[in-house]
């Protein structure tokens, strides 16, 4: 055996047994809302759009400011499912529990309509220098008779700890104060509409 072909050999060995030993990513998914009982159950139905969320957040590698405010994607640190797919999945199970509505994603089933129509859409979403959950954007509520709210909104959740963990706690936390913040506006639109 040549050199050439021992080194050859050396080379593809080590760079099968560093794939092989690579660890897997972490994932992680959105807590659970918690129950809110002090809402009673109503007839309302609210179409929720999916979340539309920056291009740098879309894939799911989780997104990170780095010290000089770059973003930086993470492959250790993952969504474990897409994150638009998540957010709107969270986001449609608290806004029910905050609210009392039913709601649904869009598309939404042929002869059902809807009392209001929901798009979200965030320009920032990312975990900040000190692990803290960025979340930025605006919402529209289109409602009955064509009333319509347009807000901005702003979350800088600080972390309950340092890790990923703490991170996904803080985005869960951001998206249950933005449907707090929702359910007052639709409030709101009801009772203009009396």
């Amino acid at each position: 055996m040549t050199v050439s072909r021992i080194l050859q050999t050396i080379s593809i060995s080590t760079v099968l047994g560093a794939c092989a030993s690579a660890p897997e990513p972490m994932l992680y998914v959105l807590d659970s809302a918690a129950p809110n009982n002090d809402k009673a159950a109503s007839d309302i139905l609210i179409g929720l759009n999916e979340v539309r969320l920056p291009s740098y957040a879309r894939d799911q590698k989780i997104t990170s400011l780095d010290g000089r405010n770059r973003v930086i994607k993470d492959g250790d640190h993952r969504w474990a499912s897409p994150p638009e797919e998540a957010f709107t999945n969270k986001l449609a199970a608290t806004l029910e529990d905050e609210t009392g509505a039913r709601v649904l994603v869009r598309p939404i089933p042929s002869g059902l309509s809807t009392d209001y129509n929901l798009t979200v859409s965030l320009d920032a979403m990312l975990r900040g220098q000190a692990g803290e959950a960025i979340v930025r954007g605006q919402y529209v509520i289109v409602g009955l008779e064509d009333s319509f709210h347009l807000d901005r909104f702003e979350f800088s959740i600080a972390p309950d700890s340092q890790d990923y963990d703490g991170f996904m706690r803080g985005v869960s936390v951001a998206l249950e104060n933005l449907c707090a913040q929702i359910d007052d506006e639709l409030d709101h639109l009801a009772a203009r509409s009396f």
